[in-house]
């Protein structure tokens, strides 16, 4: 038998590889964030930047014609589409769109395994939204929760693709032995899909509540600021998608959704935090069903 600590050793230097190899994000969604990070930020700066990019723009007017909207009449203004969007959902399209060409190129990774790792992302973000919502989150910023759930097993990726039998193999053992798959990941690569996305956080030089989503979602921020309720929100979230088999799929009775979700402390934490019934969960997760076949068209849109 191989040497465990050598075997991970070799694990962490091919994930190392793949990251010097993952694209940097677009020097127009760079732009764009920090635009929109501007506190005197205009439709109008914000139109200079998105116009000088096609893809971005032809995403941009295809969001906003969307049935995502269902507006009467056709858009054809970038500057109406963004005063219409508003400066959070550009910022979140186009990061997600950079991310996503970032992420997807590789065309090697298994198609299987990755619909269910997209599946579970959509329907994290959906559930995301809909706390954020539900918890008294101004509906103009709550399209960013959509987007932090979207990317908070980023992580995965170069697991996935480096090591696609491995990988499921231990999806599978952690679900048999019910372990978390975090943990399992470190036992086995060295490293897991936190540590892995902190590097591309790094690499990306993303910042903000997004970025610590994506490094913290099983280990939330010791802090007790809108950070850490941003991070919580979507760890429930991140949970309640899992209970409820991405979103759509477990049609639970009422009693036993509710025996099922108050046997996670962090779902009962959170309950008690914003005085809410675990019924309200029940009837979000019968709301999810629209708002996932919305979200899988925004993301549709974001992939050009």
């Amino acid at each position: 038998m191989g040497n465990p600590q050598n075997k991970k050793e070799k694990y962490i230097h091919i994930i190392q590889e793949y990251l010097i190899k993952m694209p940097s994000l677009s020097t127009t969604a760079t732009k764009v964030l920090s635009v929109c990070n501007s506190p005197n930020t205009s439709a109008y700066d914000l139109n200079k930047v998105v116009s000088l990019d096609p893809v971005l723009t032809g995403n941009v007017l295809k969001l906003i014609n969307s049935a995502y909207y269902f507006l009467r009449n056709p858009v054809t203004s970038l500057t109406q589409a963004i005063i219409m969007l508003g400066l959070n959902t550009i910022k979140n399209l186009a990061l997600s769109s950079a991310i996503l060409g970032a992420i997807t190129q590789k065309k090697s990774l298994q198609k299987n395994t990755m619909d269910i790792f997209w599946t579970h992302c959509i329907s994290t973000g959906v559930w995301a939204k809909a706390l954020a919502l539900e918890t008294g989150i101004i509906k103009s910023e709550c399209e960013e929760y959509f987007v932090a759930g979207l990317l908070h097993d980023i992580g995965k990726i170069p697991l996935i693709h480096c090591f696609p039998a491995d990988y499921m193999e231990i999806v599978v053992t952690a679900t048999e032995k019910n372990l978390s798959l975090h943990t399992a990941e470190k036992a086995v690569f060295g490293m897991n899909h936190e540590e892995i996305g902190k590097l591309i956080v790094q690499k990306w030089k993303l910042e903000g509540a997004i970025s610590q989503v994506i490094c913290t979602h099983h280990h939330l921020p010791q802090t007790d600021d809108e950070t850490h309720n941003f991070v919580e929100r979507v760890a429930v979230a991140d949970i309640l998608s899992k209970i409820t088999i991405n979103g759509v799929e477990k049609k639970f009775p009422e009693d036993i959704f509710v025996e099922t979700i108050l046997q996670d402390s962090l779902i009962r934490t959170f309950l008690k935090k914003h005085n809410l019934a675990p019924a309200t969960l029940k009837n979000l997760q019968e709301k999810s069903r629209t708002e996932i076949e919305n979200a899988k068209l925004f993301i549709q849109i974001a992939k050009g």
